[in-house]
């Protein structure tokens, strides 16, 4: 659609037209990934209010955004990233140290067919208690389906852990094609961080 402009100057009139501005297809193309990246956020930290607190942290808002946004521009645009795993999203910290640090080895997670299994190092003595009380440990699995944005399903497993030793947990989660699978662990609500991150 256009619009005329009609002007008189001089004795003269004239009359300028205006077209429509048109968004091409990398700029729809990147508008479609700010738009499922900030709504893939914000759906993860809803999901994640329990643990995380109701954070009203823009900064964690805008990180998430990116970590999300990295991985979809990679993945769509790009086409480098293989489905199966979102490097973008692994060892993402809401918020303390990066939990791994505290435990004396890597947290192994195993992917499965029916959610994850977690092989857990013993924890450094330094972020044991004073009181020598066990360290409180959640470990949450979240399945957003791409398609269906109402469809979000969390499944969440607590244990104790005692100094010097390991532990072992099995975590049920629905994993079906077309969904990403998201794997956070807590540390003594010192610390939040994702430990895997897959699309299904």
């Amino acid at each position: 659609m256009e619009t005329s402009f009609f002007s008189n100057g001089w004795g003269e009139y004239y009359v300028r037209t205006k077209g429509a501005t048109k968004q091409t297809d990398a700029a729809r193309q990147q508008a479609a990934i700010f738009g499922l990246a900030s709504g893939l956020s914000a759906r993860l930290r809803k999901a994640l209010a329990p643990v995380i607190g109701i954070r009203t942290d823009r900064k964690l808002m805008y990180r998430l955004n990116d970590a999300f946004r990295a991985w979809l521009r990679r993945t769509i645009t790009e086409n480098t990233m293989p489905p199966d795993n979102i490097p973008s999203l692994e060892g993402f910290c809401f918020y303390g140290k990066p939990v791994n640090s505290y435990f004396t080895g890597l947290v192994l997670a195993e992917r499965k067919a029916d959610g994850f299994s977690l092989d857990i190092s013993p924890l450094v003595q330094d972020t044991m208690p004073a009181n020598d009380k066990p360290v409180a440990i959640t470990v949450t699995g979240i399945s957003c389906d791409l398609e269906n944005k109402a469809e979000t399903k969390v499944y969440e497993t607590r244990v104790s852990m005692d100094a010097g030793v390991e532990q072992k947990i099995d975590l049920a989660l629905d994993r079906r094609e077309g969904c990403i699978s998201v794997l956070v662990m807590s540390v003594n609500k010192l610390a939040v961080g994702i430990l895997a991150a897959s699309l299904d």
